[in-house]
């Protein structure tokens, strides 16, 4: 009887012998024998992956009751870490996740973080194997998971609630996406953990769209919980009400709602008079109502935000000093130039007061020597070389070197 040579065979035959190797080094090796054998893996690579590696876990798992026990998930973490800089075909890092998604991770979505963000690395790589079809499925049955007990607030899953929402818009399915997690946020109780962060899930699939269509549905989403939870018995100082302001002001500022400069700027004033006075979140909130007056033309808006945020400031403050300038550039700018000498004066008169107590500091001679040249620069421009020549002579008490 004559032999026959493994390659020889029929590529059904072939391919039951490539399934049934049982580890990865084993199925390389055999591919390696000969070309129609690695043409034959080629053809189907996907669906033999998949199996080989799933039947080496399945001889190395023989004990242990949970899932946890009997896989090493730091090996695996570490094997597809290796795989990114080893392998460049999407197809078979699609197909080695795959291996293990169905049992040892879609099981314990969305409660494990673990096969959350394993669902987000198999869902990358359907798109960059240009599985489109298997990803749009993939991404609407693990979310049907994840929206059936929206009890994960991590961060894996709002990664995958973001991977999901640019799935659906590639499908034009972005509104069936908007309908499922608006209908989940309406079960949660407003003011949890879980209702903020289902919001801000929400916020993502709309900006994911990047669709004008979606611009008042997402305004309408953020007044009325921005609404809510600045009223509510923690106020507007809250983190999850900061959020919802933050995010109001870049709809406001970012699309066309000029009518509703007034409404963005009572949100900053609402946020910013709930901080402390002279902190640096006070002072950012200060800034962001001085660009929405510069952006509706508001010139005393400007100036008086400007004399609300440096009132409060200590002469010692690493803010004063920033402050006190531009408020005086904006005196000058706006024609009230004996204003702005009256700022710097009042900034000179508290460094001189100091350094006369201490007169071998250095920083505040630093900071006088600053505040001293403008002020002079500002009385000659003015007609005031009087005082001028009288705040030279001062500094020259103080030691204070004027050049």
């Amino acid at each position: 009887m004559a032999s026959t040579k493994l390659h020889t065979l029929n590529s059904d035959i072939l391919c039951e012998i490539l399934l049934s190797c049982s580890t990865l080094s084993d199925l390389y090796c055999l591919i390696r024998t000969h070309p129609n054998i690695y043409t034959v893996f080629h053809t189907r690579r996907r669906q033999v992956l998949r199996s080989v590696y799933r039947t080496q876990h399945q001889n190395s798992a023989l004990c242990g009751k949970t899932w946890q026990d009997r896989i090493d998930q730091d090996s695996v973490d570490a094997f597809f870490k290796g795989l990114n800089n080893r392998c460049k075909n999407a197809i078979d890092h699609v197909a080695l996740r795959e291996a293990l998604w169905h049992q040892h991770y879609q099981p314990y979505v969305p409660s494990s973080e673990r096969a959350i963000k394993s669902a987000s690395s198999l869902l990358k790589w359907y798109e960059k194997a240009g599985l489109q079809q298997e990803a749009f499925q993939f991404a609407s049955k693990t979310l049907k998971a994840i929206l059936r007990k929206p009890s994960s607030t991590s961060l894996e899953t709002q990664e995958f609630v973001r991977l999901v929402a640019r799935i659906y818009g590639l499908e034009n399915r972005t509104r069936e996406l908007i309908r499922a997690t608006e209908a989940t946020l309406k079960r949660l109780p407003h003011g949890s953990l879980k209702h903020i962060f289902w919001i801000k899930c929400l916020v993502g699939i709309y900006r994911a769209a990047n669709n004008a269509t979606y611009s008042e549905p997402l305004l309408t989403l953020l007044r009325d919980n921005w609404d809510s939870y600045s009223t509510s018995t923690k106020g507007p100082a809250t983190e999850d009400a900061k959020y919802l302001a933050r995010e109001l002001l870049t709809e406001y500022t970012s699309h066309d709602h000029s009518d509703d400069a007034a409404a963005a700027l009572a949100i900053c004033r609402t946020v910013r008079d709930a901080t402390t006075p002279g902190s640096p979140e006070h002072i950012a909130w200060s800034r962001q109502m001085i660009r929405l007056h510069r952006k509706t033309g508001n010139v005393d808006g400007v100036v008086h935000v400007m004399e609300e945020a440096l009132r409060p400031l200590q002469h010692a403050s690493k803010f004063y000093r920033i402050w006190t300038e531009e408020l005086a550039r904006e005196y000058e700018t706006t024609g009230r130039p004996h204003d702005a000498i009256a700022v710097w004066e009042s900034a000179w008169a508290a460094i001189a007061a100091t350094l006369a107590r201490h007169p071998n500091q250095n920083e505040w001679r630093f900071d006088g020597k600053g505040a001293a040249l403008i002020l002079v620069k500002l009385y000659r421009r003015y007609g005031r070389d009087g005082d001028a020549v009288a705040l030279e002579a001062r500094c020259n008490e103080l030691g204070i070197v004027l050049s």
